[in-house]
């Protein structure tokens, strides 16, 4: 495992060690992807012909980062992204605009309520206060991971977040 990604995946999920928690964010953390990419859907640029949505491009960046620090979570993540992506395209397209915008708002605060229950939950503050950027990059890919913890897979890389964040809280 690299070292950008474990400390990546330590540091967000020195924030998320309740399961409900987790399980908030599950449910929480694709409806805010929904939220944004809504509105995504609508900006495009042309390439060769075929128009190419900001939404779509935002899929693949984020899909190839992700490949980068782990194939089996980007794949994953590819997976149910691509279900929110298809959501999105076919709310932006056979909805009136003005439907569209709520339900791109529902989707982003409601999201956001549920990450906070899940917060309050677990006593701890959002990655989000410490690191706006950085947790809005790894959120998505961190429900892979938390989808697999809930799996039984991958535990080697649960074993080495845990090992590190266990060795910052001890600095």
């Amino acid at each position: 495992m690299n070292k950008k990604w474990l400390d990546m995946l330590a540091g967000y999920g020195s924030h998320h060690q309740n399961t409900t928690n987790a399980i908030m964010h599950i449910i929480g953390v694709p409806f805010i992807m929904l939220g944004v990419l809504i509105p995504l859907t609508w900006l495009g640029i042309d390439v060769m012909g075929w128009n190419v949505s900001v939404a779509l491009l935002v899929y693949i960046a984020l899909g190839t980062f992700y490949f980068s620090l782990d194939k089996a979570c980007a794949v994953l993540f590819l997976v149910y992204a691509g279900v929110v992506l298809y959501g999105a395209n076919f709310i932006s397209a056979d909805f009136p605009s003005s439907q569209a915008w709520m339900i791109s708002g529902a989707s982003f605060f409601g999201g956001y309520i549920f990450q906070f229950i899940g917060h309050g939950i677990e006593g701890k503050a959002p990655a989000l206060m410490k690191h706006p950027v950085q947790s809005q990059v790894a959120a998505p890919l961190f429900i892979v991971v938390e989808l697999f913890k809930l799996m039984g897979v991958k535990e080697d890389m649960f074993d080495a977040m845990q090992a590190r964040i266990q060795e910052w809280e001890q600095a």
